[in-house]
């Protein structure tokens, strides 16, 4: 509702008394207002709600939202900072955004351990091409050993075939 009016108290019988009281209300409800739009922005760093009493039924149920949204930011902040360690405890079975940002957490535990794996794999694949390509740069030697001896007993036959062919 709309509390933007101010009451002024003129007397102070019964109706003076319940003017004043529902002006209090008024301010009060103003504070939590204040409160509510503050966290529904995301303001929470340096916001403080403090109940009045045990009574205080709206302000203990702000306080306690504010430390929810505080501790889940702080959370937040862990993952943020490459702390997959963290653990998450819901506060019921009906806790959606704890139970979100624990499946988060857990997609980024997967994704990690299957990038790990991904590179194991293909440390794996490297060394495997590193020593077949070392095979082909041995063989390749072998080869080109055969094949200078090769041309070198073709070189000796040739000259012996001179030779012969020189005597006969």
């Amino acid at each position: 509702g709309d509390i933007t009016e101010n009451i002024e108290t003129f007397s102070n019988d019964e109706i003076g008394i319940l003017e004043k009281a529902i002006q209090k209300m008024i301010l009060y409800l103003k504070d939590i207002i204040f409160i509510s739009n503050k966290i529904s922005f995301g303001e929470l760093k340096t916001l403080q709600v403090k109940s009045n009493s045990k009574k205080d039924l709206l302000n203990n149920s702000m306080e306690q939202m504010l430390k929810y949204l505080k501790d889940t930011a702080n959370i937040s902040e862990k993952i943020s900072e490459k702390d997959l360690t963290t653990k998450i405890l819901l506060t019921s079975d009906d806790d959606l955004l704890r139970q979100s940002l624990t499946k988060m957490l857990n997609n980024l535990r997967g994704n990690i351990a299957y990038f790990y794996e991904i590179s194991h794999l293909i440390s794996d694949i490297s060394e495997k091409l590193l020593t077949f390509s070392q095979n082909i740069e041995f063989n390749a030697e072998q080869e080109a050993s055969v094949s200078e001896e090769t041309f070198a007993s073709s070189e000796e036959i040739f000259v012996s075939m001179n030779n012969i062919k020189s005597n006969i």
